[in-house]
């Protein structure tokens, strides 16, 4: 499957539900509605997809809580991409509007081989935001674990390892994730994993005001405890605790902590502890426990205090673990 996917787990959004907000009104401009809009991309005739200028809709790929991503194909250059659109319903929340155009930025400004590449910002009629961004051929983590069940170990690591690097250059841009999950994670056929979803980024050390947020985002299965009471000081040793959870989700083949509700989960992050018998129940090594523990530790200053320090630490033990095996055939004759 292509880029996108469709988020299984909930998304608390600044309006403090997984839905839009109640008494939320389709945009109208110009006597043309929302959704009559969708139902024009549907209906086009084959002959009339440029609705883009410069590109051609090929077909929908998937949608999420937050836009519906399509397959496009450059009308110059007749390079794939994909193109990303907010949903109409949120094309009147400053919030909403603001976290995708502030995503768009984000992904054009970012040259990184784990980060999917935006290419360009528009607006459709003046009023529907779209993202022109890298198409790439994979699946998430979500979809993989939902068909494969959890990853070996050496995999699993290497997946993180590459989201960790992300993580690393999205710090040294001075911005943290906040949204690390399976969901939020593409890996293409030959290995390569792509971050593809940055919506709730944000500059480290810039409060949740400064980005017209004023409640607690991300998803609550992966958030940090410090995430989930809603502090405002976030570094990116919030998103290494999201990157332990989704370790976790990998091998284990479940999340961490689950409940009823998102007020539920969140608790549980910052009071719970892990279940050791869900370690055992997957014999998961003695370096992966410490790893996810070591990830998902209470307190920040317990955690590796930087993705670099992470990955290094990682790749040393991997290193080491290899040393050790025997190889008869380098002993042969």
């Amino acid at each position: 499957m292509a880029y996108a996917s469709v988020s299984k787990t909930d998304e608390v959004h600044p309006h403090g539900g997984s839905s839009p907000p109640s008494g939320s009104k389709i945009c109208i401009t110009a006597n043309f509605t929302a959704q009559k809009y969708i139902g024009f991309l549907f209906k086009m005739p084959n002959d009339n997809k440029e609705f883009i200028p410069g590109f051609l809709v090929l077909g929908k790929i998937g949608a999420g809580g937050m836009a519906t991503v399509f397959k496009g194909q450059d009308s110059k250059n007749k390079r794939l991409v994909a193109i990303k659109m907010l949903h109409p319903q949120h094309t009147k929340n400053h919030t909403e509007l603001n976290r995708f155009v502030r995503e768009s930025k984000l992904l054009m400004k970012f040259r990184h081989p784990n980060i999917v590449q935006g290419y360009q910002f528009g607006t459709l009629k003046g009023v529907f935001p779209y993202l022109i961004m890298e198409y790439v051929e994979g699946q998430s983590i979500q979809q993989l674990l939902d068909s494969i069940g959890p990853f070996p170990e050496d995999f699993a690591l290497s997946v993180i390892t590459q989201i960790a690097k992300a993580l690393d250059y999205m710090e040294s841009q001075n911005i943290i994730h906040r949204d690390i999950k399976p969901d939020n994670v593409l890996v293409l056929e030959d290995g390569t994993v792509k971050l593809i979803d940055l919506g709730f980024a944000k500059p480290i050390g810039c409060s949740i005001e400064d980005v017209t947020e004023n409640t607690t985002c991300g998803t609550p299965q992966y958030m940090s405890p410090e995430q989930s009471q809603g502090m405002k000081d976030l570094d990116v040793r919030s998103d290494i605790y999201s990157l332990g959870a989704t370790l976790f989700h990998i091998v284990v083949g479940k999340v961490p902590f689950s409940g009823n509700d998102s007020l539920e989960v969140m608790s549980q992050q910052v009071l719970a502890g892990l279940k050791s018998s869900d370690v055992k129940s997957r014999r998961i090594s003695k370096q992966m426990h410490y790893f996810i523990e070591k990830m998902m530790a209470k307190e920040k200053d317990l955690r590796y205090q930087s993705p670099a320090e992470a990955i290094e630490e990682i790749e040393s033990i991997i290193d080491a673990q290899k040393q050790m095996e025997f190889h008869p055939e380098d002993y042969e004759n």
